[in-house]
């Protein structure tokens, strides 16, 4: 019986985890009118999570989906975006690009190598658009300091009357030093203008008009 139980506890110790591991709970750390800002701790990493929340209006679902699938747009929305452009098409809803990060004098840029894939949750009809760091695809070019880690999600989910809930969440070690002021600018003015712009240009003729077979309306 006492090795019976022994190799009880032996099995359990190979099948079941050490510990459960979980995230922090989400925080609020700035809003800004009705951009909502959080953040939380990542078990075994020093990087913090964010998530940003707004409610935007726009012309339909599909207009902020062409958005997303504009790469040579992303200047024009995505804050401190120099440029961005498509390094390899998957699929439909699957892509590789690379993507520029301007950062101020005397700091050097950072770029991107992301991996991004697009569905609509069948249930709720949220649009996803997920991206996650896919190293080792494109050289890197001097002067640039390339991000290795990075995973990113925008859900947009539709509500009534032209209406959507926005959820932005993200996690990345921009390497390098990076000091503190220049991380609280990124902060305070960078969601902010990112949704104010992304708004706006999902309402502009180039976007509000365009449909996808992928894309159900409400």
């Amino acid at each position: 019986m006492k090795s019976l139980f022994l190799n009880t506890l032996l099995l359990l110790a190979f099948v079941l985890p050490a510990q459960i591991i979980v995230p922090g709970k989400w925080e609020l750390v700035k809003q800004k009118e009705e951009v909502k800002i959080y953040t939380r701790s990542v078990p075994n990493s020093d990087i913090k999570e964010m998530q940003m929340t707004c409610t935007v209006s726009g012309a339909s679902l599909s207009s902020f989906v062409a958005l997303f699938q504009d790469l040579e747009g992303y200047k024009n929305w995505v804050f401190s975006c120099e440029k961005a452009y498509l390094l390899k098409r998957i699929s439909e809803n699957e892509i590789i690009y690379y993507i520029n990060s301007d950062f101020p004098w005397p700091f050097e840029d950072r770029d991107f190598v992301l991996r991004n894939k697009i569905w609509q949750d069948e249930n709720t009809k949220a649009f996803h658009s997920k991206s996650v760091a896919h190293n080792n695809f494109y050289a890197t070019k001097k002067g640039i300091i390339r991000v290795k880690v990075f995973e990113a999600e925008w859900i947009i989910t539709p509500l009534t009357n032209n209406q959507y809930y926005l959820r932005y969440t993200f996690r990345s070690d921009p390497a390098g030093s990076i000091p503190t002021w220049l991380i609280n600018s990124f902060m305070d003015v960078g969601p902010l203008k990112t949704i104010k712009d992304m708004e706006k240009q999902a309402k502009s003729d180039k976007y509000s008009t365009l449909k996808y077979s992928f894309i159900e309306e409400l």
